[in-house]
């Protein structure tokens, strides 16, 4: 067992056709298919990155196949069958994120400064839209909003339940200089750290195990090619 870890790469790179085919050949067939799917070239670069990052966390982490078969869960949470490595993918802007762990886990980036849309009045607890508001300016507030949608977005992603889970059936407290799972209907104990690490951007990681890498494991993907 070792801590959950956590990979960011910076996908601008892709952006260059040069470097983006010699990215496209390195991946597997399948993360190939996905990439060609979609139109957009920023999406491209996204989606790339993400199989790119992948490749690169699982080998350091001991897994040693070339392109492993991943299937997807009931709700289509990815996974190596056979495999006690356990990985979640995450891309947003110009970051995609691994995290990797011998537990279930769950990651999630976005960008600070998107509109929140009402989400917090409909989802979000008390609890939550007050520390939310106590933000003392506009970018204080927005950026804590995006600190908790990401951690939201971890722990239902670590679950492997997805959006089947309301989430209005669950709450994440601030504690000190860190954030736990509060109220929950859902089976199974989660443990969450804020692993943000650009200005910019927020990123979660969510574990079953309360064991995380507190360093951010930063990929060049151009050294990768």
């Amino acid at each position: 067992m070792f801590p959950a870890r956590l990979y960011c790469a910076d996908v601008t790179c892709l952006r260059d056709p040069a470097v983006f085919e010699r990215a496209l050949g390195a991946v597997s067939p399948e993360r190939r298919a996905k990439t060609e799917h979609f139109k957009r070239q920023e999406d491209q670069c996204r989606s790339l990155g993400a199989g790119l990052i992948l490749f690169y966390a699982l080998r350091d982490s001991g897994f040693t196949a070339e392109h492993p078969e991943i299937l997807e869960g009931e709700y289509g949470k990815p996974y190596i069958p056979g495999s006690v490595l356990h990985f979640n993918l995450s891309h947003a802007g110009s970051l995609a994120v691994c995290a990797v762990a011998t537990s279930p886990v769950g990651c999630d980036v976005e960008r600070v400064g998107r509109d929140d849309h009402g989400i917090p009045a409909h989802y979000f607890s008390g609890t939550e839209q007050a520390w939310i508001g106590s933000g003392q300016t506009e970018e204080e507030r927005n950026r804590r909003f995006c600190t908790l949608w990401t951690m939201r977005e971890s722990v239902v992603k670590a679950t492997g339940q997805g959006l089947s889970i309301d989430l209005r059936r669950f709450e994440i407290i601030p504690d000190g200089d860190g954030f736990r799972l509060g109220r929950h209907d859902f089976p199974g104990e989660y443990f969450l750290r804020n692993m943000s690490f650009r200005e910019d951007y927020c990123c979660a990681v969510c574990s079953a195990e309360d064991l995380f890498e507190s360093r951010v494991r930063k990929v060049r993907l151009p050294e990768m090619l």
